[in-house]
């Protein structure tokens, strides 16, 4: 590294000398030539050391495709973690991780689907997109209570025909409709 000087041109038109810095690059041809043999190499590290005739028991291809299929995994928790809000995860007893776990696959699977159906009715993929509910916006869940009976209702209102189609396989129709405790 050495100093030099730059002449800068200022607003105002007039020349400025900065001091800076030049850093030159010796190369190795040596080192690059080696660390030019690991370019691309991808290695895999197991602890799997069973030898079953003369052959690992877990071949390679086996590894590689378990691991591909945990970066699958990993990529489909990321998106449950952006639309599930259930986090911190504070779990600890094994029946508590397999609620977790479960809660998160169905609620994946059907974020997965509702997604499905959009791209099919709309050409776009909204599986990791804010708006992918936009089109449920407007439902509001309404909560009945007959003073009279003590009898609770529960209803989503109102859902139009467009939301009808995106739900429907996701909730039954008998969901959908909106009944009132009381007609007139």
């Amino acid at each position: 590294m050495k100093e030099i000087s730059v002449s800068l041109t200022l607003k105002d038109g007039s020349r400025k000398q900065v001091k800076s810095f030049q850093v030159t690059v010796k190369k190795k041809p040596e080192k690059i030539a080696t660390a030019k043999l690991t370019d691309g190499l991808c290695v895999f590290v197991t602890n799997h050391i069973d030898i079953d005739g003369g052959n690992y028991r877990k071949p390679a291809e086996r590894i590689i495709q378990a691991y591909r299929e945990k970066t699958q995994i990993e990529d489909a928790f990321k998106n449950i973690k952006s639309f599930v809000k259930i986090r911190p995860f504070f779990v600890n007893k094994e029946e508590h991780v397999k609620s977790v776990y479960t809660i998160c696959v169905l609620s994946y699977f059907i974020n997965r689907y509702l997604s499905q159906k959009r791209k099919a009715s709309e050409g776009k993929d909204f599986l990791n997109s804010n708006q992918l509910y936009e089109p449920l916006k407007s439902c509001k869940l309404v909560k009945l209570l007959d003073q009279l009976s003590g009898i609770t209702k529960k209803d989503i209102i109102p859902v139009s025909a467009e939301q009808k189609e995106i739900l429907a396989g996701v909730v039954s129709e008998k969901m959908l409709k909106f009944s009132p405790i009381y007609s007139s």
